[in-house]
């Protein structure tokens, strides 16, 4: 159990000890070196209060037991198990009580986790009442959840950490949740979908269960409606869709530095929202927060003061962590526009981004949904190709599939071809033969794969597909990340990438998506041009965003159509995020057809 979650009984136990009187702890008999030892132990000198306690132990036959209990309290706390393990041999349990035959319980579970017993932990465990003090059974379940997850029930440890929930303080809860937001996520579908049905009415694990069934697209055994929040204050009644605009909106940007440019854009398509809004719209104001974590708490906390009742931003992931842990109780509602790293966002907040994640779990979804369970993969050696691929491999493994082989390209280097064939050979291929058949090239190959995954840029796309050719893999369909449009444009070299489909802002393939402003009608802003124009995009939606917060975190069910795809909250803190679907043809950037496989077109063109 880690020390951090102990620390919190420290104080409890003290003075159970020395003021309690109960008959399961040393009293009146018990020795200067017992009442020294507890002094020790409520001062955290661990060490030294488990010597004092064996000391008086030797010397206290009737509290012999009690005492060496309590020495492997000391030691445990210490994270000396094994001593622990030492403390409590040849003890008997004839004179303790409820309480300290729990404290025994749990202290044998921890000794038995560290020597890798997790089912004989288990077992420990669940002598343990459900009624236990709060103290044993906060440790009780985050034992269990331990020892669940070290036995691979992965679903039991999600169980355990969300009982726990209602006993840890509120401090500790945004970071339970990411603990069993994790553990779901390894799940595959049918493990999730069965556990979810095997829970009881109301237990707190279903509405964690739920978000994660309705963001796979899986069916719920039953309906959950969320937690609604309170509308006790004077903003205007939410309309029939569910947009109720806070009143004062305060938007935090770095107007200049290295993310100035992304900044304009994003702050020029969150205005463009405002204005397209013909409902109730928010005071909105922008504060500029710099490019450092201190300048962007400053103008954080200069929102707060003016009177802010919701903050969108900041847009630098180290600014948006700076927020999420000065703030950890959550003061108003925060829709930052990065994710915060490891570190959660605060109650009653959400992080919205961009993220390759995203895009990866979208092409996962899509072969799998066109019948592709083995995915050959390609990427660049850059951090948003690893991050998509590595989200793309746990969809997959959740859908039943996998990554059967992986070409990571060169850099630098033009020539793919041995990364190729190892792939190839990896995967599993045998030749075609032609038997005349002119229709047939020489070199065809029948890769023991459905599909290819690309996360990487137009030039190493162009690169990549002629030498699959020359490697003899012609009609494998191939599906790649929004990355693929950088250095794009030209047509006629892009016809190379005819075929090929990718994930996109659906307002940046057409030129009036429904329920957003025109794109046409924008096209004097510069940013809504080139590389800009999906940070406008996502301007957009963080204004979209904030007016339907309340909507999208009480309903988990609940989807926005943005300007970058369909939006949806989590229940983790995080709006997730399916963008829309491109194509190349002619050369030219398309919306993808839904009908029918990729593969129904000739996927790669002979010179």
């Amino acid at each position: 159990m880690p020390r951090t979650l102990s620390r919190l009984f420290l104080p409890i136990l003290a003075c159970a000890v020395l003021l309690c009187g109960c008959d399961s702890m040393p009293t009146k008999a018990t020795s200067d070196a017992a009442i020294a030892a507890e002094s020790d132990f409520a001062r955290g000198d661990f060490a030294r209060a488990a010597e004092g306690f064996l000391d008086a132990a030797a010397s206290h036959r009737s509290q012999r037991d009690l005492l060496r209990l309590r020495a492997a309290e000391a030691w445990r706390e210490e994270g000396e198990l094994e001593r622990a393990a030492s403390a409590l041999e040849g003890v008997s349990t004839r004179r303790f009580d409820g309480d300290a035959l729990q404290r025994l319980a749990l202290v044998q579970a921890e000794i038995a986790l560290a020597r890798r017993q997790p089912e004989q932990a288990l077992t420990l465990l669940d002598g343990i009442s459900s009624s236990a003090p709060k103290a044993h059974r906060a440790r009780q379940l985050e034992l269990r959840a331990r020892a669940a997850e070290a036995s691979d029930n992965l679903f039991l440890a999600a169980t355990a950490r969300a009982e726990l929930d209602a006993v840890l303080p509120r401090r500790e809860r945004s970071e339970n949740a990411r603990s069993i937001q994790s553990l779901l996520t390894r799940l595959d579908d049918n493990a999730l979908s069965f556990g979810a049905a095997s829970l009881p009415a109301g237990h707190a694990l279903y509405p964690y269960a739920a978000r994660t069934m309705i963001a796979r697209g899986l069916a719920l055994p039953r309906p959950y409606t969320g937690d609604l929040p309170s509308d006790a204050d004077e903003r205007v009644a939410a309309s029939p869709d569910g947009y109720r605009p806070f009143n004062r909106i305060a938007l935090l940007l770095p107007l200049d530095g290295a993310l100035g440019n992304a900044a304009q854009a994003v702050r020029d398509g969150f205005i463009a929202g405002y204005y397209d809004e013909t409902r109730s719209r928010p005071e909105v104001r922008v504060y500029a927060t710099g490019n450092r974590p201190e300048s962007a708490l400053e103008a954080y906390r200069t929102a707060l003061h003016d009177g802010a009742q919701a903050i969108v931003g900041p847009l630098g992931r180290e600014e948006v962590m700076a927020i999420f842990d000065a703030d950890r109780e959550g003061t108003v509602p925060l829709l930052a526009l990065n994710r915060g790293g490891a570190t959660p966002p605060p109650p009653g907040s959400m992080s919205f981004a961009l993220t390759p994640e995203d895009e990866g779990v979208a092409a996962a979804n899509r072969i799998s949904e066109r019948g592709g369970l083995r995915v050959l993969a390609v990427r660049g050696d850059d951090e948003y190709g690893q991050r998509a691929t590595a989200a793309l491999a746990q969809r997959l493994e959740q859908r039943g599939g996998r990554i059967v082989a992986t070409v990571q390209l060169p850099e630098g280097n033009p020539n793919f071809g041995a990364a190729i064939n190892s792939a190839i050979a990896q995967a599993g291929a045998r030749a075609v033969a032609a038997d005349g058949d002119t229709r047939i090239e020489q070199n065809r190959m029948e890769v023991d794969a459905d599909a290819i995954f690309f996360a990487g840029r137009a030039e190493q796309a162009r690169l990549l597909v002629p030498q699959l050719r020359v490697a003899g893999v012609y009609d494998l369909p191939i599906y790649a990340t929004s990355q693929i449009t950088a250095g794009a444009g030209n047509a006629r070299l892009d016809r190379e990438l005819d075929g090929i489909e990718f994930t996109e802002a659906p307002w940046l393939l057409v030129d009036q998506l429904a329920g957003h402003a025109a794109r046409n009608a924008l096209s004097g802003l510069e940013t809504t041009r080139g590389g800009s124009a999906r940070l406008f995009a996502f301007g957009l939606d963080a204004f979209r965003l904030i007016g339907y917060f309340e909507h999208l975190a009480r309903d988990p069910q609940a989807t926005l159509t943005g300007a970058t795809g369909v939006l949806r909250f989590d229940g983790f803190g995080q709006i997730l995020r399916t963008p829309g679907w491109a194509r190349f043809q002619g050369g030219r950037i398309q919306p993808a057809r839904e009908p029918g496989l990729i593969g129904d077109d000739i996927q790669f063109r002979q010179p």
